[in-house]
């Protein structure tokens, strides 16, 4: 798990429906306009640090000005993107998304997981402002018998998209990819994926 959703009952966005409730009852051009001039701070705050979203792998081989320069030009050509995100998940879907999230770990909250015996790893990212992700993965440590955790150190909420995160590394490094089948040498499921 990265970042687990689990608490977003403990979080900010677990007061928007109400707010996407008000906004959906105004007018529909009004509407529209609110839950544009809203939508688009919401989504920035959730995709974290650009300066991360933009930068790639391979970046620091760059000099720093032109790593500078060329990261500054990815997050121009994002910019429309990130306007266009309203559209993309219009007022309806976002409220029902959060719904049925907010269900689900209202639900969670209440499930044995004490009885999973499956491996479970989660990470979390030291800067998410979205999720309290630090200790939502220590309440699972504590909760799931075969649990571990490890930090994302600087990382925001949306860690995946980050160039500093490398997940198959992460998983590698934690050995959450080697299984030993029975009767046969260990398999990195990752470093030997043949593909179909």
């Amino acid at each position: 798990l990265v970042n687990p959703a689990t608490s977003i009952g403990r979080s900010w966005p677990a007061q928007l429906p109400r707010l996407l409730d008000a906004v959906a009852a105004l007018p529909p051009n009004l509407s529209d306009a609110a839950y544009f001039a809203l939508a688009t701070p919401i989504f920035a705050a959730i995709s974290g640090d650009p300066l991360q979203l933009g930068a790639r792998r391979g970046d620091e081989a760059l000099p720093p000005p032109l790593r500078l320069s060329v990261l500054l030009a990815r997050l121009a050509q994002q910019m429309p993107e990130m306007g266009a995100l309203p559209n993309a998940l219009p007022l309806p879907a976002l409220a029902h998304r959060l719904s049925l999230l907010l269900h689900a770990a209202a639900h969670v909250q209440e499930a044995p997981l004490e009885r999973l015996r499956l491996p479970v790893h989660v990470f979390a990212s030291s800067e998410d402002r979205v999720l309290p992700s630090t200790d939502e993965a220590r309440r699972l440590r504590r909760r799931l018998p075969n649990c571990r955790t490890s930090p994302l150190p600087e990382s925001g909420h949306v860690p995946l998209l980050e160039a500093r995160v490398d997940l198959a590394r992460r998983l590698r490094d934690v050995g959450f990819t080697r299984r030993t089948p029975l009767g046969s040498k260990p398999k990195d499921y990752v470093a030997d994926f043949a593909p179909p």
